[in-house]
């Protein structure tokens, strides 16, 4: 009885990673069509790039601004030390 299940299950396995591996490559190649890539690329990557953008500027120019002010900073540092040093 312990025989007839497990091969029986090996089989049902099999069945269904070969219908598994042909179901992939089918969307694979659907998905490296030229057309497709484009309605992939229009409808689903560039409106979420623009969402994350939209999220994410207000940090972005935070850091910007953070980094100039370093720079402004350092540049003010190395001023009062060679006035300190000429004295």
């Amino acid at each position: 009885m312990q025989s007839t299940y497990t091969h029986s299950k090996n089989n049902n396995n099999n069945l269904v990673g070969a219908l598994t591996n042909k179901i992939l490559e089918l969307i694979i190649m659907e998905i490296n069509k030229t057309d497709m890539q484009c309605k992939i690329q229009n409808s689903i990557i560039n409106p979420l790039m623009f969402l994350i953008y939209k999220q994410l500027y207000p940090y972005l120019y935070a850091f910007i601004i953070l980094i100039f002010l370093m720079f402004i900073m350092l540049i003010a540092l190395l001023v009062c030390f060679f006035i300190y040093l000429r004295k």
